[in-house]
C-alpha cells in the first residue's frame, strides 16, 4: 500500500510540473540553394524556419567538415515581421540577434529571446545562414569529380516537416550522364537522426584544372614540404659558424712540444687543478698529490681512507684554506670518509669535495676569461627557492594555473581559433616542444675537454645541428597538418620554429668558447709531451713536482702502466711520494724543506728503487693511490633530501553536423 501512495504521488508531480517544463523544437521547413563555382568552391544558403516552443534561448547549427576541407562562414540573417532580412551581430550571446561562431568547432550559435522574455508558444522564426565550402569535391582517377554532401543534418531532436534543395553550378561544369543545369530535390517528414545526403558526379569541360584545388594528399604534401625550410636555414647558420671557427684554429693541432723548456713555457702558471678543469679528469686527485708533495697532508689508505693535516691552516694558500676547512671537519687534523658523511649527514647538508674543488677553480679560470660563466636562469632560480616555501608553492601553483586558464581564454584561444586551431593542437605543441628542448639541453655537450678536442671537433657540429632540429621540427609538425589555417600564420609557425633552432644552435657555439678551446689545445700539446714521454723513452726522465699534473692529464694509468713494464717510474705514483721524503731525510736532513731541481734530480734517480704495492706502502695503512683518493670523493659525498651536489658527470560524405536549440 506504501508503495502504491508513493506511484500516485509521483504520477500527480507529473501530470502538475512536466507541461511547465517541457519544450520543443522542430522545423517547419528547410530551403537550401547550393552552387558549385568555377573554382570548385560550394557556395550554400540555407534557410531554417524553426518553430520554438518553450524557454529556448535561440538555436545553433553544428558543421561537418572532412579533413582537408575548408568551411567559411559568410553571415546568418533573421526574417523581420516585415518580411526582410536584418543581419545578426557577432558578439556577446547575452544580446539579442547576436551570434558566436567557434571555428575550430565548426560551432555556430545565435539568440533568438531575451531571458527576461516570456518563453515561445509555438513561434516560428526563419534564418539565413550563408557558407562556403572549400576542397568539397573528391578528384576520382578518371578525372571525375564526385561531390557527396549532407545538405541537412542528422545531429538534431526534432524533425523537418519539409525540405527543399535547388543544386546549380557553372558552366565550367557538367554532369556525368546528362546536360542539365540543375538538381532540384524535395522531400517531408524527416526524421531526427536522418540527414539529406546527394552524391553528383561531375566533369571538368576545359582540360586546364589548375584553378581547381589539388588533391588532398598533394595539398597535404606541400604543406609538409615546408618543413625543408627549417633544417636548410639551420643548416646555413651552421656552416657560418663553422667556417668562422675555422679561422679562428678551432680545429688546429695541438703543437709539438720538442724538450722540457718548451713544456715550461707552455705550460706557464697553470696549476695541476687548473689543467683539471681543462681536461674535465682527475680534479681530486690532482689537488691531494700536489699538497701531499708540498708534505701539508698525508692520505693513508686504511679501511676507511683517511686525511691528516700535518701543518696549521695558515699555511695553506687562500684557496686551499676553504676547501680544508670543509675538509677537516670541526677542525681536526685528521679525518676519515665515514667521519665527513656522517657530520654533513648530522647537518642535514651537503658536501662533495669534488664539488667544492670545482666552483673555486672554475670561478677563478672564468675571472681570468678562460672559462665562460653559464648565465644564471633567474626563473629557475626562483622556482627552487620557491619548491622550499609550501604555502608560497601552493600558492604559486594555483596562481600559476588560473593566470594561465585566463590568459589562454581571453587572447590565446580567440587567436588560434581564427585560425581554425583547436586548443589541443596548442596544448600539444607546447607541451611536446617544451619536452623536446629539455632532451636536447640534457644532451648538449657545452664542454671542450681533452676528448673532445681530440676525438669529437667536427663530429660535434653535426650533432648539434641534429638536435637543433628536434624541438623545431616537434613544433612545427603539430601545424603544418591543419590544412585550413592561413597561409601567413603557416609562415608564422615555420619562424617561430626556425627561431627555436638557431637559438640553440647560438647558444652553445664553439665561438663563445675560443679562449678557452685554445688554452685546452696548449694544455693538450702538454698531455702529449708527457704521453711520448711516458711511452717512448728509454728511460723517465719526468720529474717528482710534475707528479699532480700527470693525474691532471689523465695519465694515471700510462704511468702504472710503464711502471709494470720497465719499473722505472715508481716514484711518480702518489704511494711512493711519503717513502722518497723519507729517503730524502736519510740522505740530507737540509732537504727536508728543499723543493728546486737537484732535489728533483735526487728523486728521480733513487726513486726507481719503488714499485707499486711493495715495501713500506703495500699493506694495510699504506699511502693512498690514485684509485683511492678518487673513490675518496665519491664516498665521502653527503646529499642531504633538499639539496644536491654536483659530480663529474571522416564521414563517407561532408556537409551534415547537427542543429536545435538551446
Amino acid at each position: 500500500m506504501r508503495h502504491f501512495k508513493k506511484t500516485i504521488f509521483l504520477l500527480l508531480v507529473q501530470f502538475i510540473f512536466l507541461p511547465l517544463s517541457a519544450k520543443s523544437l522542430d522545423w517547419e521547413k528547410i530551403e537550401v540553394n547550393a552552387h558549385l563555382t568555377k573554382e570548385g568552391i560550394l557556395e550554400v544558403e540555407e534557410i531554417q524556419a524553426i518553430r520554438f516552443d518553450g524557454d529556448w534561448n535561440g538555436g545553433y547549427r553544428d558543421y561537418k567538415v572532412s579533413y582537408g576541407q575548408t568551411l567559411t562562414l559568410q553571415g546568418i540573417e533573421r526574417k523581420s515581421d516585415s518580411m526582410e532580412w536584418v543581419s545578426l551581430k557577432e558578439g556577446n550571446l547575452d544580446l539579442l540577434d547576436h551570434y558566436a561562431y567557434y571555428k575550430e568547432d565548426k560551432h555556430l550559435r545565435w539568440r533568438s529571446r531575451q531571458i527576461t522574455d516570456p518563453p515561445f508558444e509555438n513561434k516560428i522564426i526563419e534564418y539565413r545562414i550563408r557558407v562556403r565550402y572549400e576542397g568539397i569535391l573528391s578528384r576520382n582517377w578518371n578525372e571525375e569529380f564526385t561531390l557527396n554532401h549532407d545538405f541537412a543534418f542528422s545531429e538534431r531532436d526534432g524533425g523537418i516537416k519539409k525540405i527543399h534543395l535547388e543544386l546549380t553550378w557553372d558552366s565550367a561544369w557538367q554532369l556525368a550522364n546528362t546536360g542539365d543545369s540543375k538538381l532540384v530535390f524535395d522531400s517531408e517528414n524527416i526524421l531526427p537522426g536522418k540527414g539529406f545526403v546527394k552524391e553528383v558526379k561531375f566533369h571538368y569541360n576545359s582540360a586546364d584544372t589548375s584553378n581547381l584545388p589539388d588533391s588532398l594528399w598533394k595539398r597535404l604534401g606541400i604543406r609538409f614540404l615546408y618543413l625543408f625550410i627549417i633544417p636548410i636555414i639551420l643548416l646555413a647558420l651552421q656552416f657560418l659558424i663553422y667556417f668562422y671557427c675555422v679561422g679562428k684554429g678551432v680545429f688546429a693541432k695541438p703543437q709539438e712540444l720538442k724538450d722540457w723548456d718548451e713544456f715550461k713555457k707552455q705550460l706557464g702558471n697553470f696549476t695541476p687543478e687548473e689543467i683539471a678543469i681543462l681536461s674535465e679528469k682527475g680534479l681530486v686527485e690532482a689537488w691531494m698529490t700536489r699538497l701531499i708533495l708540498e708534505k701539508k697532508i698525508r692520505v693513508i689508505k686504511n679501511e676507511n681512507l683517511r686525511i691528516e693535516r700535518l701543518v696549521p691552516i695558515s699555511e695553506f694558500s687562500e684557496r686551499d684554506q676553504k676547501i680544508i676547512k670543509e675538509l677537516f671537519i670541526e677542525d681536526k687534523s685528521s679525518v676519515t670518509s665515514k667521519e665527513i658523511k656522517e657530520y654533513y649527514k648530522k647537518k642535514d647538508s651537503s658536501f662533495s669535495l669534488f664539488s667544492s674543488i670545482q666552483s673555486r677553480i672554475e670561478k677563478e679560470l672564468e675571472q681570468k676569461g678562460i672559462l665562460v660563466p653559464e648565465k644564471e636562469s633567474r626563473i629557475l632560480n626562483f622556482l627552487f627557492w620557491i619548491t622550499d616555501k609550501t604555502f608560497l608553492l601552493i600558492v604559486f601553483f594555483f596562481g600559476s594555473v588560473l593566470s594561465i586558464i585566463f590568459l589562454y581564454m581571453k587572447f590565446i584561444n580567440p587567436f588560434f581559433s581564427e585560425n581554425g586551431i583547436a586548443g589541443g593542437v596548442v596544448a600539444l605543441s607546447v607541451f611536446f616542444s617544451f619536452f623536446s628542448s629539455m632532451f636536447v639541453s640534457f644532451l648538449e655537450d657545452k664542454h671542450y675537454g681533452f676528448s673532445d678536442l681530440e676525438y669529437n671537433r667536427k663530429d660535434y657540429f653535426y650533432t648539434r645541428y641534429y638536435r637543433s632540429l628536434i624541438p623545431a621540427i616537434t613544433f612545427a609538425i603539430c601545424y603544418l597538418w591543419i590544412l585550413e589555417m592561413d597561409f601567413t600564420f603557416l609562415i608564422g609557425i615555420i619562424a617561430v620554429s626556425i627561431l627555436m633552432g638557431l637559438l640553440h644552435l647560438y647558444r652553445y657555439s664553439p665561438h663563445h668558447f675560443l679562449k678557452q678551446i685554445q688554452i685546452s689545445l696548449n694544455a693538450l700539446s702538454l698531455k702529449n709531451f708527457f704521453s711520448h714521454k711516458l711511452l717512448f723513452d728509454e728511460k723517465c726522465d719526468i720529474s717528482v713536482e710534475w707528479t699532480p699534473y700527470l693525474a691532471a692529464m689523465d695519465l694515471a694509468f700510462s704511468v702504472k702502466y710503464r711502471n709494470d713494464k720497465k719499473g722505472d717510474c715508481a716514484y711518480l705514483l702518489p704511494q711512493s711520494l711519503e717513502n722518497i721524503f723519507q729517503r730524502k731525510q736519510g740522505a740530507n736532513s737540509d732537504l727536508a724543506e728543499n723543493n728546486d731541481s737537484s732535489s728533483d734530480s735526487f728523486l728521480s734517480s733513487e726513486s726507481s728503487n719503488f714499485s707499486e704495492g711493495a715495501g713500506t706502502f703495500g699493506g694495510a695503512g699504506a699511502s693512498a693511490s690514485w684509485d683511492d683518493m678518487s673513490s675518496f670523493s665519491s664516498d665521502s659525498r653527503y646529499t642531504s633530501s633538499s639539496e644536491s651536489s654536483s659530480s663529474s658527470s571522416s564521414s563517407s560524405s561532408s556537409g551534415g553536423g547537427g542543429g536545435g536549440g538551446w
